[in-house]
Protein backbone atom coordinates (compact mmCIF):
# COMPACT_ATOMS: atom_id res chain seq x y z
CA UNK A 1 0.00 0.00 0.00
CA UNK A 2 2.68 2.43 0.61
CA UNK A 3 4.52 1.48 -2.20
CA UNK A 4 1.23 2.56 -4.26
CA UNK A 5 0.89 5.61 -2.29
CA UNK A 6 4.36 6.44 -3.32
CA UNK A 7 3.82 5.91 -6.71
CA UNK A 8 1.01 8.17 -7.04
CA UNK A 9 2.45 10.86 -5.31
CA UNK A 10 5.22 10.16 -8.13
CA UNK A 11 2.93 9.84 -10.90
CA UNK A 12 0.73 13.25 -9.99
CA UNK A 13 3.86 15.39 -9.28
CA UNK A 14 5.28 14.31 -12.96
CA UNK A 15 1.61 15.06 -13.64
CA UNK A 16 2.52 18.75 -12.46
CA UNK A 17 5.66 19.35 -13.54
CA UNK A 18 4.34 18.42 -17.35
CA UNK A 19 1.30 20.57 -17.00
CA UNK A 20 3.32 23.46 -15.50
CA UNK A 21 5.85 22.41 -18.52
CA UNK A 22 2.99 22.94 -20.95
CA UNK A 23 1.87 26.15 -19.34
CA UNK A 24 4.97 28.06 -19.32
CA UNK A 25 5.66 26.57 -23.42
CA UNK A 26 1.97 27.95 -23.71
CA UNK A 27 2.45 31.29 -21.66
CA UNK A 28 5.33 31.49 -23.81
CA UNK A 29 3.94 31.19 -26.92
CA UNK A 30 1.09 33.59 -26.47
CA UNK A 31 3.42 36.08 -25.08
CA UNK A 32 5.51 35.61 -28.85
CA UNK A 33 2.26 35.80 -30.67
CA UNK A 34 0.29 37.91 -28.65
CA UNK A 35 0.43 40.89 -31.03
CA UNK A 36 -0.60 38.83 -34.29
CA UNK A 37 -3.66 37.37 -32.63
CA UNK A 38 -4.38 40.86 -31.34
CA UNK A 39 -4.09 41.87 -35.05
CA UNK A 40 -6.18 38.79 -36.26
CA UNK A 41 -8.67 39.43 -33.82
CA UNK A 42 -8.91 43.68 -34.77
CA UNK A 43 -8.62 42.46 -38.27
CA UNK A 44 -11.81 39.57 -38.19
CA UNK A 45 -13.81 42.30 -36.02
CA UNK A 46 -13.56 44.97 -38.58
CA UNK A 47 -14.30 42.23 -41.31
CA UNK A 48 -17.36 41.37 -39.13
CA UNK A 49 -18.57 44.96 -38.85
CA UNK A 50 -18.23 45.35 -42.48
CA UNK A 51 -20.22 41.98 -43.15
CA UNK A 52 -22.73 43.18 -40.85
CA UNK A 53 -23.12 46.66 -42.20
CA UNK A 54 -23.54 45.34 -46.09
CA UNK A 55 -26.59 43.31 -44.49
CA UNK A 56 -28.07 45.94 -43.10
CA UNK A 57 -31.57 46.68 -45.03
CA UNK A 58 -32.82 50.15 -45.54
CA UNK A 59 -35.28 51.34 -42.51
CA UNK A 60 -38.01 51.76 -45.25
CA UNK A 61 -37.53 48.28 -45.89
CA UNK A 62 -37.23 46.64 -42.28
CA UNK A 63 -40.43 49.22 -41.33
CA UNK A 64 -42.41 47.96 -44.35
CA UNK A 65 -42.37 44.55 -44.17
CA UNK A 66 -40.44 42.28 -42.71
CA UNK A 67 -41.00 38.93 -44.58
CA UNK A 68 -38.40 37.91 -47.36
CA UNK A 69 -40.67 38.32 -49.89
CA UNK A 70 -40.80 41.94 -49.34
CA UNK A 71 -37.05 41.92 -49.08
CA UNK A 72 -36.42 40.14 -52.60
CA UNK A 73 -38.86 43.25 -53.81
CA UNK A 74 -36.76 45.60 -52.59
CA UNK A 75 -33.61 44.02 -53.89
CA UNK A 76 -34.96 44.07 -57.06
CA UNK A 77 -35.90 47.80 -56.78
CA UNK A 78 -32.67 48.49 -55.46
CA UNK A 79 -30.97 46.34 -58.56
CA UNK A 80 -33.69 48.77 -60.92
CA UNK A 81 -32.40 51.91 -59.53
CA UNK A 82 -28.81 50.63 -59.45
CA UNK A 83 -29.46 50.22 -63.33
CA UNK A 84 -31.32 53.43 -63.53
CA UNK A 85 -28.15 54.82 -61.81
CA UNK A 86 -25.60 53.14 -64.83
CA UNK A 87 -28.20 54.26 -67.53
CA UNK A 88 -27.68 57.78 -66.22
CA UNK A 89 -23.96 58.03 -65.81
CA UNK A 90 -23.15 57.86 -69.07
CA UNK A 91 -25.40 60.57 -69.59
CA UNK A 92 -24.04 62.62 -66.88
CA UNK A 93 -20.81 62.10 -68.15
CA UNK A 94 -21.58 62.72 -71.75
CA UNK A 95 -22.86 66.32 -70.07
CA UNK A 96 -20.00 66.46 -68.22
CA UNK A 97 -17.81 66.27 -70.91
CA UNK A 98 -20.06 68.93 -73.15
CA UNK A 99 -19.81 70.93 -69.99
CA UNK A 100 -16.23 70.75 -70.04
CA UNK A 101 -16.06 71.68 -73.83
CA UNK A 102 -18.22 74.07 -73.87
CA UNK A 103 -16.10 75.92 -71.42
CA UNK A 104 -12.99 75.24 -72.82
CA UNK A 105 -14.88 76.67 -76.06
CA UNK A 106 -16.00 79.86 -73.78
CA UNK A 107 -13.27 82.93 -75.27
CA UNK A 108 -13.22 84.03 -71.58
CA UNK A 109 -9.54 85.47 -72.01
CA UNK A 110 -10.78 86.81 -75.25
CA UNK A 111 -13.95 88.40 -73.40
CA UNK A 112 -11.26 90.07 -71.03
CA UNK A 113 -8.87 91.25 -74.02
CA UNK A 114 -11.87 92.87 -75.51
CA UNK A 115 -12.57 94.27 -72.31
CA UNK A 116 -9.63 95.75 -71.43
CA UNK A 117 -9.19 96.66 -74.64
CA UNK A 118 -12.39 98.70 -74.63
CA UNK A 119 -11.63 100.45 -71.16
CA UNK A 120 -8.52 101.33 -72.53
CA UNK A 121 -9.95 102.88 -75.61
CA UNK A 122 -12.66 104.65 -73.39
CA UNK A 123 -9.54 105.40 -71.19
CA UNK A 124 -7.77 107.32 -74.27
CA UNK A 125 -11.29 108.58 -75.23
CA UNK A 126 -11.82 109.93 -71.95
CA UNK A 127 -8.01 111.49 -71.59
CA UNK A 128 -8.23 113.03 -75.26
CA UNK A 129 -11.26 114.58 -74.72
CA UNK A 130 -10.09 116.02 -71.34
CA UNK A 131 -6.61 117.30 -73.58
CA UNK A 132 -9.46 118.40 -76.00
CA UNK A 133 -11.17 120.44 -73.05
CA UNK A 134 -7.95 121.52 -71.69
CA UNK A 135 -6.61 123.09 -75.40
CA UNK A 136 -10.28 124.47 -75.63
CA UNK A 137 -10.49 126.29 -72.25
CA UNK A 138 -6.82 127.35 -73.09
CA UNK A 139 -8.21 128.56 -76.21
CA UNK A 140 -11.11 130.18 -74.69
CA UNK A 141 -8.49 131.63 -72.21
CA UNK A 142 -6.45 133.40 -74.65
CA UNK A 143 -9.19 134.26 -76.85
CA UNK A 144 -10.72 136.35 -74.02
CA UNK A 145 -7.39 137.82 -73.06
CA UNK A 146 -7.23 138.73 -76.88
CA UNK A 147 -10.81 140.24 -76.88
CA UNK A 148 -9.97 141.68 -73.67
CA UNK A 149 -6.88 143.06 -74.76
CA UNK A 150 -8.56 144.29 -78.05
CA UNK A 151 -10.91 146.36 -76.03
CA UNK A 152 -8.95 147.91 -73.87
CA UNK A 153 -6.73 148.95 -76.77
CA UNK A 154 -6.71 150.92 -79.32
CA UNK A 155 -4.54 150.93 -82.99
CA UNK A 156 -1.91 153.56 -83.49
CA UNK A 157 0.94 154.93 -86.18
CA UNK A 158 4.32 155.40 -84.79
CA UNK A 159 7.09 157.40 -86.71
CA UNK A 160 10.27 156.23 -87.03
CA UNK A 161 12.61 157.30 -89.82
CA UNK A 162 14.48 155.19 -92.31
CA UNK A 163 17.64 155.59 -94.67
CA UNK A 164 17.03 154.60 -98.11
CA UNK A 165 19.82 153.46 -100.48
CA UNK A 166 20.90 156.99 -101.73
CA UNK A 167 21.89 157.96 -98.14
CA UNK A 168 18.42 160.14 -98.05
CA UNK A 169 16.55 160.05 -94.65
CA UNK A 170 12.91 159.29 -94.94
CA UNK A 171 9.78 158.82 -92.19
CA UNK A 172 8.70 155.32 -91.72
CA UNK A 173 5.59 154.66 -89.82
CA UNK A 174 4.28 151.35 -88.03
CA UNK A 175 1.23 150.47 -86.28
CA UNK A 176 1.14 149.91 -82.82
CA UNK A 177 -1.31 148.69 -80.29
CA UNK A 178 -1.75 151.23 -77.43
CA UNK A 179 -3.99 151.53 -74.15
CA UNK A 180 -7.25 153.03 -74.44
CA UNK A 181 -7.15 154.89 -71.41
CA UNK A 182 -3.71 156.50 -72.04
CA UNK A 183 -2.98 156.37 -75.99
CA UNK A 184 -0.83 159.19 -76.84
CA UNK A 185 0.85 159.03 -74.03
CA UNK A 186 1.68 155.07 -74.55
CA UNK A 187 3.05 155.75 -78.43
CA UNK A 188 5.32 158.25 -77.16
CA UNK A 189 6.96 156.11 -74.82
CA UNK A 190 6.83 153.29 -77.05
CA UNK A 191 8.26 155.74 -79.71
CA UNK A 192 10.94 156.46 -76.98
CA UNK A 193 12.35 153.00 -76.36
CA UNK A 194 12.64 152.27 -79.85
CA UNK A 195 11.69 149.72 -82.72
CA UNK A 196 10.92 146.25 -82.44
CA UNK A 197 13.45 143.70 -83.98
CA UNK A 198 11.03 142.64 -86.60
CA UNK A 199 10.84 146.49 -87.40
CA UNK A 200 14.12 147.44 -87.30
CA UNK A 201 14.67 144.57 -90.00
CA UNK A 202 12.37 146.38 -92.20
CA UNK A 203 15.03 149.18 -91.51
CA UNK A 204 13.00 151.44 -89.39
CA UNK A 205 15.38 153.51 -86.92
CA UNK A 206 14.96 156.19 -83.68
CA UNK A 207 16.73 159.39 -84.29
CA UNK A 208 15.14 160.52 -80.87
CA UNK A 209 18.41 161.27 -78.11
CA UNK A 210 18.99 158.32 -76.05
CA UNK A 211 17.98 158.60 -72.55
CA UNK A 212 15.18 161.16 -73.33
CA UNK A 213 12.02 160.52 -70.79
CA UNK A 214 8.75 162.05 -71.32
CA UNK A 215 7.85 163.66 -67.86
CA UNK A 216 4.58 165.13 -68.36
CA UNK A 217 1.65 165.72 -71.14
CA UNK A 218 -1.48 167.60 -71.64
CA UNK A 219 -3.77 168.24 -74.63
CA UNK A 220 -5.64 171.91 -74.70
CA UNK A 221 -7.55 172.58 -77.83
CA UNK A 222 -6.32 170.55 -80.13
CA UNK A 223 -2.89 171.00 -79.13
CA UNK A 224 -0.40 168.14 -77.13
CA UNK A 225 1.50 169.69 -74.85
CA UNK A 226 4.85 167.36 -74.32
CA UNK A 227 7.49 167.90 -71.46
CA UNK A 228 10.66 166.27 -71.74
CA UNK A 229 13.48 165.25 -70.07
CA UNK A 230 17.21 167.46 -70.24
CA UNK A 231 18.50 165.04 -73.00
CA UNK A 232 15.93 165.92 -75.58
CA UNK A 233 18.10 168.44 -76.24
CA UNK A 234 21.41 166.90 -76.99
CA UNK A 235 21.29 164.72 -79.89
CA UNK A 236 24.21 162.47 -80.98
CA UNK A 237 23.62 162.88 -84.48
CA UNK A 238 23.87 166.39 -84.25
CA UNK A 239 21.28 168.96 -85.87
CA UNK A 240 19.83 166.57 -88.58
CA UNK A 241 19.77 164.24 -85.70
CA UNK A 242 17.12 166.74 -83.91
CA UNK A 243 15.17 167.68 -86.75
CA UNK A 244 14.16 164.32 -87.37
CA UNK A 245 13.51 163.54 -83.68
CA UNK A 246 10.98 166.70 -83.95
CA UNK A 247 9.35 165.35 -86.98
CA UNK A 248 9.01 161.68 -84.81
CA UNK A 249 7.02 162.93 -82.19
CA UNK A 250 4.98 165.30 -84.48
CA UNK A 251 3.78 162.90 -86.63
CA UNK A 252 3.64 159.79 -83.52
CA UNK A 253 1.35 162.44 -81.86
CA UNK A 254 -1.14 164.11 -84.63
CA UNK A 255 -1.37 160.28 -85.20
CA UNK A 256 -4.80 160.82 -82.89
CA UNK A 257 -7.42 162.77 -84.52
CA UNK A 258 -7.73 165.18 -81.31
CA UNK A 259 -4.53 166.39 -81.31
CA UNK A 260 -3.52 169.04 -84.36
CA UNK A 261 -0.52 170.36 -82.99
CA UNK A 262 2.74 169.52 -80.56
CA UNK A 263 3.98 172.41 -77.87
CA UNK A 264 7.65 171.43 -77.17
CA UNK A 265 8.47 171.92 -73.32
CA UNK A 266 11.74 170.84 -71.71
CA UNK A 267 12.17 170.38 -68.42
CA UNK A 268 9.19 172.38 -67.82
CA UNK A 269 10.13 175.21 -70.00
CA UNK A 270 9.02 176.69 -73.23
CA UNK A 271 12.25 177.28 -75.48
CA UNK A 272 12.83 178.96 -78.57
CA UNK A 273 15.25 176.41 -79.70
CA UNK A 274 15.96 172.71 -78.98
CA UNK A 275 19.39 173.88 -77.78
CA UNK A 276 21.72 177.32 -77.95
CA UNK A 277 23.55 175.25 -80.76
CA UNK A 278 20.65 174.37 -82.77
CA UNK A 279 18.47 176.54 -85.09
CA UNK A 280 15.42 173.91 -84.72
CA UNK A 281 12.72 176.32 -83.71
CA UNK A 282 10.08 175.06 -80.79
CA UNK A 283 9.20 178.08 -79.52
CA UNK A 284 5.07 178.00 -80.67
CA UNK A 285 3.19 174.27 -81.88
CA UNK A 286 4.66 172.30 -84.78
CA UNK A 287 2.29 170.41 -86.95
CA UNK A 288 2.99 168.16 -89.70
CA UNK A 289 3.04 171.17 -92.35
CA UNK A 290 6.03 172.12 -90.15
CA UNK A 291 8.31 169.96 -91.75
Amino acid sequence: MKNDDKRKKKNTGASLAVWIIISLFLLIVFIVYAPKIKNNIKDAKESLETAETDLILPPEVLETDPEPQSVKIDLHAREADSKKEDDTRPETKEQTENTAAVSENKPEPEKNTVKTDSAKTEQKTSETKTEQKKTESAKNVSENKSTAKAASTIKTQLCFMTVSSNGKILRKQVSRQVSKDSPLRDAINALLAGPTASEAAEGCQSFISSGTKLKGISISNGVAILNFSEEFEFNQIGIEGIRCQIQQIVYTATAFPTVKSVQFLIEGEKRQFVSSESSCYIGSPLNRNSF
